[in-house]
C-alpha cells in the first residue's frame, strides 16, 4: 500500500485549524439551571420562570415551565446579578377546564349530528367518525390535564413577574448549578 506524500502530512496540516477553532465555542459561556420555587413554604405547582441579564436583556428568553415546584432549563448564560422573574398569569389558562369542557361538547354534538345524518345512508356512503373519536380523546386527556393544573394554580403576586420589581437575582456558573429554593410570600 502506497501512501502519498500529501495524504500522510494532512494530519499535521489541520493541526493549526483545529487548535484556532477547537476552543471557541462562537459565544459566551452557558450553565444549565435546575431548582425549586415556593410559595409560602410550599411548592408553587405551576408557573413560568424567566432569567433577565444584568443589561435588562432577557437571558436569550431562557425560560423554564415550573411544576409541582421545580423547574430545570439548559443553556442560560453566566454571570452574575442575573434576574429572576416568576409568573403564573402565562399558565394560568391551562389551570381553567371550562373552554375545554365546552369543546367536548362541541365534538359530541357534532359526531351526534352526523351519526343522525348518515344513518340511514348505505353502508359504503357512511363517514368515518374516527376523527371525531380522535379529537374527543385529545379533549378529554387535554381536559384531565387542565383540571390536575387547576388543583395546583396559585397565583403569585405581579412584583415577582416583573423585572424591574423582582428581587430575585442568581448567580450562574458555567455547567450544572442547582440554585438555592426561590422563597415567594403572597403578601
Amino acid at each position: 500500500m502506497r501512501i502519498s506524500r500529501f495524504s500522510s502530512s494532512l494530519p499535521l496540516l489541520l493541526v493549526p485549524f483545529v487548535l484556532v477553532t477547537g476552543g471557541c465555542s462562537g459565544g459566551k459561556k452557558k450553565g444549565d439551571v435546575t431548582g425549586t420555587v415556593n410559595l409560602d413554604g410550599k411548592p408553587l405547582g405551576i408557573g413560568r420562570l424567566r432569567f433577565i441579564l444584568p443589561s435588562g436583556k432577557a437571558a436569550e428568553e431562557k425560560s423554564a415551565e415550573i411544576k409541582d415546584g421545580e423547574f430545570s432549563v439548559k443553556g442560560v448564560p453566566v454571570g452574575e446579578n442575573i434576574k429572576v422573574t416568576i409568573d403564573t398569569k402565562t399558565v394560568e389558562m391551562r389551570a381553567k377546564p371550562e373552554a375545554i369542557e365546552r369543546r367536548i361538547a362541541e365534538i359530541k354534538s357534532s359526531k351526534a349530528t352526523m351519526v343522525a345524518q348518515s344513518k340511514n345512508a348505505p353502508a359504503d356512503q357512511k363517514p368515518d367518525f374516527t376523527r371525531f373519536d380522535e379529537q374527543l380523546k385529545e379533549a378529554e386527556a387535554e381536559l384531565k390535564e387542565s383540571k390536575d393544573l387547576a388543583k395546583k394554580f396559585r397565583p403569585v403576586p405581579a412584583k415577582y413577574a416583573d423585572e424591574k420589581s423582582t428581587d430575585i437575582s442568581v448567580t450562574i456558573k458555567p455547567g450544572d448549578n442547582t440554585l438555592d429554593p426561590i422563597e415567594l410570600k403572597s403578601r
